[in-house]
């Protein structure tokens, strides 16, 4: 125990903090820490007094984070000291108790109590560390390892089969027999991984002191630790409940620190009661939490209803409700399990969507007959339905239930079936949901609405006409979603026109819930709702806005307060006045806001929040005003848990959660230069220190480890380059979807008689519009424009040629129209290219070009698409790539190139530290002395282990006498002649590609990787712990840690996801292929018809001038086997090995590089009467692949159909 004074001084309590920090780099075990701190963390810990600066709290932040302490729960007044100063009372937590990860893993249930004041103006803090809940009977979790047993699936079989089973069993049966049978099997069976961990770790130790151990026995002792090891790590990573970071590289420790900042986080040890009154006694506690729902879910008997619908229509349809209430299939039942996240918390049953997923095969006709059971049967199973009420702090230290955000915990066998209909009703909502909802709807986004609130902020700010009389309303809805009255989303979809059996589903799963609410780990209490929709429901976003449809139309002040009112009665909801705001425009007069805000009830003023995550007041420095996104970042990085990350973690870490954070802004605005240098400043600091706030050496110029791997990178983001390819999408939405809301917003404004490409400066635009238009040569650079009519496309002036990128046509005429419109080179009906107009105006090369360009036939709009995507769509890794490679200077890697090395060193079979490693060495910036010194740093030239007078990577890794004793000793074969060399990058390009008679490089399974990795690390302990290792001994622990790995990460699963494989076939089908290589004159096009018994009835084979691409050529060819079948046979099937083809068909919508054909094929598919296309393996498309080889490489032009290919056509190619 450490009890601590904070010197008043600041500069001598920066000194304590020093001390503290040096006296925990040789602590170990369990630490508590004490005292008067006279410092604060934050805001959060002060009333009163001046407001100080973000950066004051630091330094004791700081020392915290480097002790590695954690806060204990408290109950009490956390304002320990109180004092009076001239401005008043000054309140402060200056008291405190903190315990590290140890003394939490020791004392797990330790707290903390303020006691009153009295005597000192300081209170008195109590630590509890021997504090125990009663013990309870831990609840059934599903564990992920079960699975790597070789026996779990018997016993799931067994369970799940059961002979105890009724003949009438329901899902609920299943899944507690499944359950019974997986608990006696675990209780028969030590699976206690920390025990057998340090048993094994004993005997590995024992069998290296044993001189009659042998080499085979030490391995597979060092194999078994490293099972062990790997599942103690998938333990402790469903626990924590991260979700971003994979296992495999042994972050156990960071897994096990996360779970226990979890639990403390979360765990509750006080609440007020109704009366105010503070209790701690955990029965008392459930008696306020469950009294708290029971009253929240209670009806208000909903009035008005009728009245607060007045505006909504009825647009469901009878095809609508057809299609929604048809029979559920398995395919549906499978899409909606599968869709889930594999290892989400799971329901009060125990089992993860994981568990289901892995046993498809076993449960799907089970699950299959649930859900239909459920629909058409009206059968649920008991307890089916129930979920757990978990609470997640919203505020530190929480102690009023309001505090909390319930987040309920369903069955993953109910969420199937709500997933199921959510499934069916999403398809409808884009047509039927008012524009202005953004939210949940196909096709929109969130930001959307951020932009357009912009837009109209900006307009209160400057617009003359706005600034004078205009306002706008800002309202929260208090429990939104709990709040929900069930009569009136009957009522909702009764007025829109939903099927009354869909209504039935819906209110079915809406109302049999039954609620137990999680308390510190422990389902407590029952409580039966009348009213709300649960969050952790799929089917609740789509209820809820559909119930806001309520809400779309009103207009003015006085109609917007009474539509919310007459809304809030009908509903259950009400507005929560504190949240709301209003938002004048900057000369609105002093006496009209008064008047306003008494007629609302709404006092707050906004435009210093924030609307949706944004700020709501975008003027002044944007420096300043996106400070807090690198402040975020900075407590992220700072957490003390990233420091037990390996480097792969790190990797995942920043990829996965620190580059996301600024993400959603940067989707809508654009951040200043200096603000994107200030995140990657913090980002880069945190990669390369072991110590996170700390200064540590940046080995690798930032630009280049941002670079994709295969270009010799690690593949961060640039932030800048980023944000710029996330505000392309906004400005490519525009582009696409110009009827769209926010486009006819911003053409309002901005473009009224232009489009935004064409579009120059504007006067006194938002920050918004003008982030927007940053990306505006971004997406200029990679635009198409897709021909339908001709009519708006310069055919000199914009870009339609399908080249890469793509630019307008060239012309071979001496004098042209500079205005001319591609429709000009069109002619006839059916509408074709018109050769002679080609031949007149163009050039030769583009001739061939526009000739592979299908011609619509119904002169619709023309279109854009992109030329860096394959289906024509931006996307912002496109747009990245665009900002990266073509608007950003590229410096070129001056030869001889190390790119190749690089980019190998992450295909290696090894841990991510190694590769990481071998990364950081081929790059030539580990930490020898020779880089050191070239660094101006003090240190000795010597090497550490031979006293060799320069110590560079080549000496460290090769040339050191221990290493070349290392090397001699490896598996790893090494010719004495040519190894090592004078370059560390020829002895590590001899390792990647010693062996060239490896045929597949997964079988490679040489140690070389570890015994480089342990060569650094002996000689690392030599020059900080003075440990000499004998190379022997290095190179055998080399080789058993390799083994130990690929045993432990061996490919081999006891149970196995179900393949996408298409069923066999058993009707006619016709199988189409097409083919297409760059420099061919043709593309070729084949299709063999097939009866049900697989005998060939007819096949065809066809060329065209060369398309655009493969997929383009594939396109094509189903487009000619369809109108073929029409005419031939009754053929619905067809079948391809082309996923894309299958997927355009799908959705058609999102593939404007191919919209003339798909709309072809549209017209073509409502012909046939049960048209479908399923893919089938290459293996089983041979006949249609010869054919389209066959065309493309005829000589001439070719349409043939027949029963067998001629014995005069030539052999097809084998490319």
């Amino acid at each position: 125990m450490t009890f601590v004074y904070g010197d008043p001084v600041l500069e001598r309590r920066d000194h304590v903090w020093g001390r503290l920090t040096r006296f925990s780099m040789n602590k170990n075990g369990q630490w508590f820490m004490t005292g008067d701190f006279n410092e604060i963390t934050g805001h959060h810990e002060k009333e009163g007094g001046r407001t100080r600066s973000d950066t004051s709290f630091l330094s004791f932040n700081q020392m915290i984070s480097d002790c590695g302490m954690l806060e204990f729960p408290y109950t009490g007044d956390h304002f320990s000291w109180v004092g009076k100063r001239v401005t008043g009372k000054v309140k402060c937590r200056l008291d405190r108790a903190l315990g590290n990860e140890d003394w939490h893993e020791k004392f797990p249930h330790s707290k903390v109590q303020y006691l009153r004041m009295w005597g000192s103006d300081h209170r008195p803090v109590l630590a509890d560390i021997l504090s125990k809940p009663t013990r309870k009977k831990k609840s059934f979790k599903f564990d992920k390892r079960w699975l790597e047993s070789e026996e779990i699936q018997q016993v799931i079989l067994d369970g799940w089969n059961s002979l105890d089973l009724p003949p009438n069993a329901d899902i609920m049966d299943r899944i507690s027999s499944c359950r019974r049978a997986l608990g006696k099997w675990k209780r028969e069976r030590d699976l206690n991984s920390s025990k057998l961990i340090e048993d094994l770790k004993s005997k590995v130790d024992n069998l290296n002191t044993d001189d009659t151990a042998t080499k085979e026995e030490l391995g597979e002792a060092i194999k078994e630790l490293t099972a062990a090891l790997k599942a103690e790590e998938q333990f402790w990573k469903q626990k924590s409940r991260v979700l971003w970071l994979l296992e495999g590289d042994l972050n156990t420790k960071f897994f096990h620190a996360v779970t226990k900042q979890r639990r403390a986080r979360n765990k509750i040890i006080k609440l007020k009661d109704p009366a105010g009154n503070i209790v701690e006694e955990e029965e008392k506690l459930v008696a306020v939490a469950t009294s708290y729902f029971r009253e929240l879910f209670t009806s208000s008997n909903p009035e008005l209803i009728e009245e607060a619908l007045a505006t909504v229509s009825t647009s469901i349809t009878d095809r609508i409700n057809t299609d929604l209430t048809l029979a559920v299939t398995e395919f549906e039942v499978k899409a909606a399990l599968f869709a889930m996240h594999p290892e989400k918390a799971p329901g009060p049953d125990g089992f993860t969507a994981l568990f289901y997923q892995k046993i498809w095969d076993v449960v799907k006709t089970d699950l299959t007959r649930m859900v239909n059971e459920f629909l058409f049967e009206g059968k649920m199973a008991n307890g089916l339905n129930d979920a757990n009420i978990c609470l997640i702090p919203k505020k530190e230290n929480p102690d009023e239930m309001s505090h909390f955000r319930p987040i309920s915990l369903c069955n993953v066998s109910y969420k199937i079936i709500s997933k199921v209909l959510c499934q069916r009703m999403k398809k409808i909502l884009p047509d039927r949901i008012s524009e202005t909802q953004s939210a949940f709807v196909a096709g929109r986004q969130i930001t959307d609405n951020v932009l357009i609130a912009q837009e109209m902020f900006h307009a209160l700010r400057t617009n003359p006409g706005s600034r004078e009389k205009r306002m706008a309303i800002k309202t929260d809805m208090s429990k939104a979603y709990d709040r929900l009255e069930w009569d009136f989303i009957n009522a909702v979809m009764k007025k829109m026109g939903f099927a009354d059996i869909w209504i039935e589903w819906i209110m079915r799963c809406v109302s049999s819930v039954k609620y137990h609410v999680l308390f510190n780990g422990q389902p407590r209490g029952n409580i039966t709702p009348h009213r709300g929709l649960r969050q952790g429901d799929p089917m609740s976003p789509f209820i809820f806005i559909l119930c806001t449809e309520a809400l779309a139309e009103p207009r003015e002040c006085d109609e917007v307060m009474r539509a919310l009112t007459t809304y809030g009665k009908a509903s259950g909801q009400c507005i929560n006045f504190d949240k709301s705001s209003l938002l004048f425009g900057k000369r609105v007069p002093g006496h009209v806001k008064d008047e306003i805000k008494g007629r609302t009830g709404i006092i707050n003023e906004g435009g210093m929040g924030t609307y949706l995550g944004i700020p709501e007041d975008i003027s002044g420095s944007k420096v300043r005003l996106f400070a807090y996104l690198k402040e975020r970042l900075q407590i992220r990085v700072n957490s003390w848990t990233g420091r037990m990350l390996s480097r792969g973690g790190k990797e995942v870490l920043i990829k996965s959660i620190l580059l996301a954070l600024p993400t959603y802004v940067m989707s809508t605005l654009l951040l200043p230069l200096e603000t994107c240098e200030n995140l990657v400043s913090a980002i880069a600091q945190f990669w390369w220190s072991s110590n996170p706030p700390k200064r540590a050496i940046h080995w690798v110029k930032w630009e280049k480890v941002c670079k994709p791997r295969e270009e010799g990178g690690i593949g961060f983001r640039l932030i800048h380059e980023f944000n710029l390819a996330l505000l392309g999408k906004q400005l490519w939405r525009l582009v696409q979807f110009p009827d769209s809301l926010l486009a006819r917003v911003l053409r309002g404004r901005y473009f009224r008689c232009s489009t935004p490409l064409r579009l120059n400066k504007t006067s006194n635009p938002s920050y918004g519009w003008t982030s927007i238009m940053a990306a505006k040569e971004l997406i200029l650079m990679g635009i198409r424009q897709k021909v339908h009519s001709g009519n708006e496309i310069r055919a000199w002036e914009d870009p339609w040629i399908p080249t890469i990128p793509s630019r307008p046509a060239r012309t071979c005429a001496p004098v042209v129209h500079p205005l001319m419109a591609v429709s000009e080179l069109m002619t006839g009906n059916p509408r074709c290219w018109d050769a002679e107009k080609l031949e007149q105006y163009v050039q030769r090369e583009d001739i061939e070009l526009i000739t592979s360009l299908a011609v619509s036939q119904d002169f619709s709009r023309d279109e854009y698409c992109r030329s860096y995507t394959k289906n024509g769509m931006y996307t912002v890794k496109s747009g990245y790539w665009v900002a990266t490679n073509l608007l950003r200077e590229n410096i070129s890697e001056p030869e001889p190139s190390i790119l190749k090395l690089q980019a190998f060193a992450w295909k290696i079979k090894a841990p991510q530290k190694i590769k990481h490693f071998i990364w950081q060495a081929i790059s030539g910036q580990l930490a020898v002395t020779s880089n050191l010194i070239h660094r101006h740093m003090r240190c000795d030239n010597h090497c550490p282990r031979c006293g060799a007078e320069d110590e560079t990577i080549n000496h460290a890794l090769f040339e050191c006498p221990p290493a070349i004793q290392t090397w001699a000793h490896a598996a790893t074969p090494t010719p004495p002649a040519n190894f090592p060399s004078a370059s560390h990058f020829s002895n590590i390009d001899y390792l990647f590609w010693r062996k060239n008679d490896i045929e597949d490089p997964e079988l490679d399974k040489d140690p070389y990787p570890w015994i480089l990795w342990f060569i650094w690390k002996v000689r690392n302990e030599k020059l900080f712990r003075g440990i000499d290792r004998d190379p022997l001994e290095t190179a055998r622990h080399a080789e058993s840690e390799c083994h130990a790995w690929f045993a432990a990460n061996r490919k081999e699963e006891v149970m196995r996801l179900p393949e996408n494989t298409a069923p066999p076939i058993e009707t006619e089908i016709c199988l189409i292929d097409g083919s297409w290589t760059h420099n061919a004159f043709f593309s070729g096009y084949g299709w063999t018809w097939k009866n049900t018994g697989g005998g060939i009835q007819l096949l065809g084979a066809r060329n065209k001038p060369r398309r655009i691409s493969a997929l383009h050529s594939e396109l094509e060819a189903l487009v000619w086997a369809m109108e073929c079948m029409l005419q031939v046979s009754n053929c619905q099937l067809f079948g391809t090995d082309c996923k894309d083809l299958i997927a355009m068909i799908k959705d058609p919508g999102a593939w404007p590089n191919f919209s003339t054909e798909l709309k072809e094929l549209l017209k073509l598919k409502s012909r046939f009467s049960e048209f479908s296309i399923v893919y089938i393996s290459r293996n089983e498309n041979v006949s249609s692949d010869s054919l389209a080889k066959i065309a493309r490489s005829f000589h001439r032009n070719l349409y043939y159909i027949g029963c067998s290919i001629l014995v005069w056509f030539p052999r097809p190619p084998q490319a």
